[in-house]
């Protein structure tokens, strides 16, 4: 019992990341290498998670202004379109409450999504997980804002791949 009091206390102050996970792949920079920019989806967010103030509009705006503010274009949705591969960035963030112990339970997921082609059968482009990155944690209902910094985390992580397939889109 004191274990569960000292857990859920603990998560009142901090976030606690139980697991991360990033798919460095030896492509992972083709993958991303020319992308003329992307389209952020984030998905929705439940209307309890809203309540206690975090939105899918808030993660929609850190996101979108993280990527401008190292030179990566964000598209439009028809920009995206007309853009070879229909490349997006998903943002996935699902989180549950623990009404017994007061703590929220976590998980991010980022992933580039954009069409690659198919060796076998070079004619048929279908859409891809090219790249991802996610974790999963634990926070205090206090601190449940502070999953923004980890989704800030895992768009940080996407930049530095982007910058190093593309160091001209930086400058």
């Amino acid at each position: 019992m004191r274990q569960m009091v000292a857990m859920a206390l603990l998560g009142f102050l901090i976030p606690v990341p139980l697991w991360a996970q990033n798919a460095p792949e030896k492509n992972a920079r083709a993958a991303v290498a020319g992308l003329r920019g992307v389209q952020v989806i984030v998905e929705s967010i439940t209307p309890d998670i809203e309540r206690a103030g975090l939105t899918r509009d808030t993660l929609q705006t850190d996101v979108e202004l993280q990527l401008r503010q190292y030179g990566i274009p964000v598209l439009t949705e028809e920009q995206r379109l007309e853009t070879p591969g229909y490349p997006y960035l998903y943002v996935n963030v699902n989180i549950i409450r623990n009404t017994e112990l007061l703590v929220y339970a976590f998980s991010i997921e980022l992933t580039l999504e954009q069409d690659v082609i198919l060796t076998r059968h070079p004619q048929t482009a279908i859409p891809a997980a090219t790249w991802n990155s996610g974790s999963v944690g634990l926070v205090g209902g206090a601190r449940v804002q502070s999953i923004r910094d980890g989704v800030k985390n895992h768009v940080n992580k996407f930049i530095n791949l982007y910058l190093s397939a593309n160091p001209k889109a930086g400058r």
